[in-house]
């Protein structure tokens, strides 16, 4: 019995190893963020190169949106907190420690992230960075009259589906 228990083991462990992924990018053609930035090749500072329209602006799965309008705010802890609406559409920003002139990561336990709503009250319609492992954003300004960003990242929402934010930029008045 204990060498019938052994075999099956040795087979699971087995098993388990030839099934590892050798960390290729594999595009998901069939997938709408399939024309999105690799997680695995972030983007460098130099590589940030696009502008965006105020006071915030991104292409959405290739569609471009602006927000009618966007505020900003601190948290309890210090956090920035950016809120930008267009009709029943919204995008978040949670930003921790965050300084102009560096490039963040926007991933899963980061202390930055995003989200896009395509539909206010509906579950499914957030998507969100830290559920999609892959995004930045870099800080441009943030001083005492205006947080000013470019970003882009991948949201996912709580049923696997991505959406696909890229050429994201803002530029919002502390006042």
């Amino acid at each position: 019995m204990k060498k019938v228990l052994y075999t099956m083991l040795m087979f699971a462990g087995i098993a388990s190893f030839s099934a590892c992924s050798n960390g290729d990018y594999v595009a998901n053609p069939s997938d709408n963020t399939n024309n999105g930035i690799n997680p695995l090749n972030p983007l460098t500072d130099a590589e940030f190169t696009w502008s965006g329209e105020t006071p915030l602006s991104a292409d959405i799965n290739g569609s471009h949106w602006k927000a009618d309008e966007a505020r900003w705010g601190l948290d309890t802890t210090g956090a920035n907190i950016i809120v930008a609406t267009k009709g029943n559409r919204m995008m978040y920003f949670r930003l921790i420690d965050v300084w102009s002139g560096n490039v963040y990561d926007m991933q899963y336990n980061s202390k930055r992230f995003s989200y896009y709503v395509d539909s206010i009250g509906y579950a499914p319609g957030y998507y969100q960075s830290q559920l999609g492992n892959s995004g930045e954003i870099k800080i441009v300004q943030n001083d005492s009259n205006y947080i000013v960003g470019q970003f882009y990242y991948k949201g996912v929402n709580v049923n696997g589906k991505a959406a696909s934010i890229t050429n994201g930029y803002f530029k919002i008045s502390k006042h």
